[in-house]
Order: C-alpha cells, then sequence, then structure tokens
C-alpha cells in the first residue's frame, strides 16, 4: 500500500494512485478557507469570556461565529468549551495516567502489548472464561473488550498517516487510541467497549493531546445530550433514532420515501451506518469538522440535520435511480459532489429539527418497542369502555321511546354518545315547549366568549360564570328536574386563547395519554412561522408546544 501511496493531504489522508482505490476513498482537493486576523481575535475574546458568551449560545451568538467557520488550531479549545471537558477533569477522581498504568500491568499479566499485532489477538481469544471472571471481579478489563478494542484500532482510519502502516508515528497513534479506549473501559464498566467508539476517538486524536480526547470522550459518551446510551451492546438507541428518521423521512420526503417502498430500500439499511459512524465516514473531512462542530455545539440531534441535508442535496438524483443494487450504495457511500464543503455547509445550517418534535417522535418508538402489548391492551380497553354494555343500552333504548320535544332532539343531534348519559338519570322528564317553557333555559358558558356575568344571548337565557364545565345547557322544567347537556366549542373558532383547565385537556389526561396522542396534540399547538410580508414590525418569537401548554394565570380575565 505505501508503494501506492504518492502524499497526504492536508489532514492527514493518504492520497493513492489512481488505479488504486482503496475500500473508502476521501476527497483531497480542499479550497484554502482563510480566516482574518479579527475573526481569530473575536474567537479569542470568546475564549477568554467564556463564561459570559457561553450563557449566548442558545441565543446564537457563537452558532453565528460557527457558521463562518473556526480556524483548525482553535478548533480543539473550542470542543473543549463547549463540551466542558475541563471541569469534568477537575471535579472527577479518575486519574488518567494512573489507570493507563494499570492497563498496563494487566497487558503484562496477559503477555500482551498496548501496540497489539495479531498474535495478541490470538493469545487473547484462547483465554478461557473462567480466568476472565477472575480478572474482571478485580476491578481489570474485561478480556473480551481488549480483545475487540485491538482488532478495532486497525479498522479505525486506516487511511489516515496517524494510524496507518507500521511506522513510528502509526504505531504510536494506534497505541494511543487502544489506551484512551481502554481508559474509558475502566472508567465505565458498564458500558465497556462497543464498536463505533473508535472513530470518534481516533477524530478527537487528530486534533488534541491524548489525556483531553480522553476526557473529551468522556463528555461526549457520558451525558444526555451527546451520546449517552448510543454505544452499548443493544444499540437500541441508534435503533430508535434510525426509526424517527424514517418518520420524519416520510413526512418531510414522501416523493423519496414512496420512491424507496416502489424499490424495496428500508431506510434503515442505510441510516444505520450513518448514525453507528456518525458521519466520520463522509468523504469532504473539512465538512465532517464542520458537522462535528455543530454537534459540540447542539447535541446529538444534529445528526437528523446532516441526513436531511444530504437528502435535499441528492433527493433529484436519487428519484433518478430505479435499482436497489445501485441506489443502496450511493447512500451508504456518499458521493463527494454531495457533502462538499463550499455546497452543503449552506443547507446543512438551514436545516433544521425541532428538539421537541425529535423528543415526541422518540417517545412514540420507544412505547412502540418496549410495550407493544400495552398497546393492543389500551386499544382493547378503550373499544370496551365505549362499548354500551346490556343495562345501558337497555336504558338508551327506553329513554328513546319516550317523546321528545323539538328543542331536545336539535340538543341531541349536536350531543356526543358519551354526553347522553343524562337520560339515564332522569326519570322521565315531561316534554319542553320551545315556546312555552324556553324562558325556563339557560345556557351556562364559560370559554371563548367576553366575560360578563350578565350578557344575554336570547330571552330566557343566560350566562353563569361559576359553572365548572366549558358549556352546560340547563333545562328547568316546572316538575323541577333538571338536565344537563356540554357542548363544546373549538378554541379556534372562536378566536381565543386557550385556558388551562377550561378549554384545555388536563394536565393528568395528556400525561396518561400514549405518547402518539401527546405528539399529535403537540404538532396541532405548535405555533405557525409568519411569511416573510407578515414579519414586519414583528418580533420574531420561536416557543415549542411544552412551553406554549404551561399554566397561564386566568383570574383576571374573570375579574368584573
Amino acid at each position: 500500500m505505501a508503494g501506492d501511496r504518492l502524499d497526504f493531504d492536508q489532514f492527514g489522508f493518504a492520497i493513492f494512485n489512481p488505479e488504486y482505490e482503496p475500500a473508502m476513498v476521501r476527497f483531497h482537493e480542499y479550497g484554502q478557507i482563510s480566516h482574518t486576523n479579527m475573526q481569530c481575535n473575536e474567537w479569542d475574546k470568546v475564549f477568554s469570556h467564556w463564561e459570559r458568551y457561553s450563557k449566548q449560545i442558545n441565543n446564537g451568538k457563537v452558532k453565528s461565529m460557527l457558521q463562518n467557520g473556526i480556524p483548525t488550531h482553535l478548533r480543539s479549545q473550542l470542543w473543549k468549551k463547549l463540551l466542558g471537558s475541563e471541569e469534568l477533569q477537575a471535579a472527577s477522581h479518575f486519574s488518567y495516567k494512573f489507570n493507563v498504568c494499570a492497563i498496563r500491568e494487566q497487558l503484562v499479566d496477559l503477555g500482551v502489548s498496548e501496540y497489539g499485532g495479531d498474535m495478541a489477538i490470538i493469545e487473547l481469544s484462547e483465554i478461557e472464561s473462567s480466568q476472565n471472571d477472575e480478572y474482571t471481579k478485580q476491578g481489570y478489563i474485561d478480556i473480551m473488550h481488549i480483545r475487540q478494542i485491538l482488532l478495532d484500532v486497525g479498522r479505525s482510519y486506516p487511511n489516515h498517516k496517524m494510524f496507518m502502516g507500521e511506522s513510528a508515528e502509526a504505531k504510536e497513534g494506534k497505541a494511543a487510541l487502544f489506551r484512551v479506549l481502554a481508559a474509558y473501559a475502566r472508567y465505565n464498566p458498564a458500558v465497556g467497549y462497543c464498536q463505533g467508539m473508535g472513530f470518534i476517538v481516533g477524530m478527537l486524536l487528530m486534533q488534541m493531546p491524548e489525556e483531553d480526547a480522553f476526557w473529551c470522550s468522556v463528555a461526549l459518551f457520558e451525558r444526555q445530550k451527546y451520546l449517552m446510551g448510543y454505544f452499548d451492546n443493544s444499540l437500541m438507541k441508534i435503533q430508535c433514532h434510525a426509526a424517527v428518521f424514517q418518520r420524519l423521512l416520510r413526512q418531510k420526503f414522501p416523493r423519496l420515501y414512496t420512491h424507496f417502498e416502489a424499490i424495496g430500500l428500508q431506510p434503515l439499511m442505510f441510516i444505520t451506518p450513518w448514525f453507528l459512524c456518525l458521519f466520520t465516514n463522509l468523504p469532504c473531512w473539512d465538512t465532517v469538522l464542520a458537522v462535528w462542530d455543530r454537534v459540540m455545539l447542539e447535541g446529538i440531534t444534529t445528526i437528523f440535520s446532516v441526513a436531511f441535508a444530504i437528502m435535499t442535496v441528492h433527493e433529484e438524483w436519487l428519484l433518478q435511480i430505479r435499482d436497489l443494487a445501485h441506489l443502496l450504495p450511493e447512500l451508504l457511500h456518499v458521493p463527494d459532489y454531495v457533502v462538499k464543503y463550499e455546497t452543503f455547509l449552506p443547507i446543512f445550517w438551514e436545516t433544521n429539527i425541532e428538539k421537541w418534535e425529535l423528543d415526541s417522535l422518540m417517545a412514540i418508538v420507544q412505547e412502540e418497542f418496549s410495550q407493544p402489548v400495552t398497546k393492543t391492551n389500551r386499544k382493547r380497553r378503550h373499544v370496551s369502555e365505549n362499548r354500551p354494555s346490556q343495562q345501558r343500552a337497555k336504558r338508551q333504548k327506553t329513554a328513546a321511546s319516550e317523546p321528545q320535544s323539538m328543542f331536545q332532539k336539535f340538543i341531541n343531534v349536536f350531543t356526543p354518545i358519551s354526553q347522553k348519559v343524562f337520560l339515564e338519570n332522569a326519570n322521565k322528564l315531561p316534554s319542553v315547549s320551545p315556546r312555552r317553557d324556553i324562558k325556563d333555559v339557560k345556557v351556562r358558558w364559560r370559554r371563548n366568549i367576553t366575560p360578563n356575568k350578565n350578557r344575554t344571548f336570547m330571552p330566557g337565557m343566560r350566562i353563569d360564570m361559576d359553572s365548572p364545565s366549558s358549556c352546560d345547557v340547563i333545562f328547568k322544567t316546572p316538575g323541577s328536574k333538571r338536565l344537563s347537556v356540554s357542548v363544546r366549542r373549538s378554541p379556534r373558532i372562536a378566536q381565543k386563547k386557550l385556558i388551562p383547565g377550561v378549554n384545555t385537556p388536563s394536565t393528568r389526561t395528556l400525561v396518561c395519554s400514549s405518547a402518539k396522542v401527546q405528539h399529535s396534540f403537540k404538532t396541532f399547538h405548535t405555533p405557525t412561522p409568519l411569511r416573510q410580508s407578515q414579519q414586519k414590525g414583528t418580533t420574531k418569537v420561536w416557543a415549542s408546544p411544552d412551553i406554549e401548554m404551561q399554566p397561564v394565570r386566568t383570574s383576571h380575565l374573570f375579574d368584573d
């Protein structure tokens, strides 16, 4: 392979002869991205006053600077600031150097070296499981994890000069990668090691020293904002994210989704490798670094923006491919012209997926994965609750045989079946004549109206604001019988603000609902962005449905 290599590019990846094409082809014709002294000074100012600027991350100050790019020599410093790895190291009792010494002692007992080799892998494979159990009880790393790390070290970036070949630099780079991964296995024995970690740690080692790369890895793997739960033996979180992507793809790219279905391509076939490598296998390394700048800033949800930006750029070409054998490789190995820095980055920064939507869809997927039986039981219970019993059907049949006035028939047309239970307890109510007894009918309304207790709708009808329900029609008959019918109106029709507890579902009802019901409710109440012509003289305010659903003060609405 050394004879086929011509040189290394500016990021350290090998440039080969055109006749030789390795498994993963990297793009090498990078443009020179220059940064002025003013931009460098601005980043230095951000780092020197990080406590103040870190509070403005959600306000877009750092994000707007990242969109213009960051100098290469400042990237490692920015990543450590965004991850908080220095604070994590200062607060932890875990010593990286001490644990590296402990790892080396274990390797000496096993008769292998951190510099690996095929013989070391073979020797570790011959160790019996009983001996492995003794090692783990003494606090050592699981031998199977050590063997898997040694196997994957040679597979991580095989075309980068830091891990390529048998040179002194490559041997030390592989040993550093092994030490960081093995140290994390000691840091968190519950997780240990999982395939895919080597790509993340290898990328960090290209940017910063070994110990800094370890603490950045800990911050990435241990925090919920980033990759917590992403690397385990079951890979459940990756599968859930892949299922969420499939739902969003059907919603945002319906033509592409229908095209995939017609060909027989399941989105899980290509999205799982994307998420497992976290897009470190993209051919343009400057784009990979820019993507990870945003990952460090916004968290793991950035991967959905990357995926949909690729779909946006590549959609028209994918729709022209009619064969699965050609379509799947086009997605597994994204062409360099799709993710080229100059064309891909503007679309990537414009692609945003709301966090509330991802969390809501994630809850739906987890509910379907973990409780398939409960979902069926809920459906059966829902059907059984809405199916009237024999006694209820008998009472409704008896009540229906009673003579009703035209006014009662009119009210019953707009009354749901579940609210017609008032007939069960009515003891043969006399008919109400709309002309003779209209003065005995009161309307108690508490929703979508001007709060005026004395407001009259029609003769014989008035508002009672003390009613607990939204809208109650009370029939008062000469025999002192009371008949109550609840009538609901849409707040969108009335164009009034939602009042929690009055015209919105209660918190308990919403929490007890399924994740799919909650997602539908949040989607329905999502603020719609204004058109450009409507934004003049207005302040752009973005809010999630979770904020919109928070309780509001309603006492002032009913003050006289």
